[in-house]
């Protein structure tokens, strides 16, 4: 998972079935959210402008950008 504006990855590892949703959190405060968290000391993603997500498989294919 990348920001793609700070260039910030977030590594990923396992597998999504179609349709399946997993919340991530950037921020290490955030642990114990639920979901998966990047452990990152500030917000990776900027609130200001665009800043999207994007999600890649094990050989670096583009999956999804949020």
């Amino acid at each position: 998972l990348v920001s793609e504006k700070g260039n910030q990855t977030c590594g990923l590892a396992g597998v999504l079935e179609a349709g399946q949703m997993l919340r991530i959190w950037a921020m290490a405060e955030d642990a114990g959210m639920g979901g998966y968290n990047c452990e990152f000391g500030t917000n990776i993603w900027n609130n200001s402008d665009p800043d999207p997500a994007a999600l890649y498989d094990a050989q670096g294919n583009l999956v999804d950008r949020y």
